[in-house]
């Protein structure tokens, strides 16, 4: 007897949104067809997935395999043991480690400019310094918030000097929709900076599509 097939699962925009689990990493709107979707703020001021009733609607197994927030999707717990199979430790309240310390940056200017330490601006500009990555996703303040509606948004840093003006953490509504179609659409090794369930979404896209997962 063969075995049975798994039946496909699939999760449509709107179960997500209705729900009220729905981050708003953008990663649905990135993957949505052109002009069908986009990220609008509500009134609570979070900003979440809108588009046409078509694509609200459209029951789809890839947004089932890389929304942050589908009941199944990868967790956390898996995508660290594929990410980081070489850590040797694992914890149930931390997940996957190597080792765990407390530092800030020492290099001038980093840690003073920094929120906590300057550690992850710091580590960002030696990757670029170093040629690891090509480019930096990370919040950064817009050049005209009164013409762009916002004070910050996810953008794209290919200098170490770039990367001042993205320092600090920013406790304010962003989205990745748009970095995420130019690092598909851009050749180039970038790093991603972001809080936990952005992240989480980025490496379930990286899973779903190898053109990420390269990248």
């Amino acid at each position: 007897m063969r075995p049975r097939a798994r039946p496909v699962v699939t999760l449509r925009p709107a179960d997500v949104i209705g729900s009220g689990l729905c981050v708003g990493c953008g990663s649905c709107v990135a993957l949505a067809p052109e002009g069908t979707a986009g990220m609008a703020m509500d009134d609570y001021g979070e900003l979440h997935p809108a588009g046409t009733k078509d694509w609200r609607e459209h029951p789809s197994a890839r947004l089932a395999r890389t929304c942050p927030s589908s009941p199944t999707a990868a967790n956390e717990t898996e995508i660290a043991r594929d990410a980081f199979s070489q850590a040797q430790h694992e914890d149930a309240h931390v997940g996957r480690y190597i080792g765990a310390f407390v530092g800030h940056a020492a290099e001038p200017g980093w840690r003073e400019a920094g929120s906590s330490g300057g550690m992850a601006s710091w580590v960002a500009a030696e990757l670029l310094r170093r040629g690891l990555v090509d480019a930096v996703a990370h919040v950064k303040p817009v050049q005209d918030p009164q013409g762009e509606g916002r004070f910050f948004r996810y953008g794209i840093s290919r200098e170490v000097g770039e990367l001042a003006s993205g320092s600090k953490s920013r406790y304010y509504p962003v989205d990745m929709a748009e970095v995420l179609r130019t690092i598909r659409d851009v050749p180039g090794r970038y790093a991603v900076v972001g809080i936990p369930c952005f992240v989480k979404a980025v490496q379930l896209l990286r899973r779903d599509d190898p053109v990420l997962r390269e990248r």
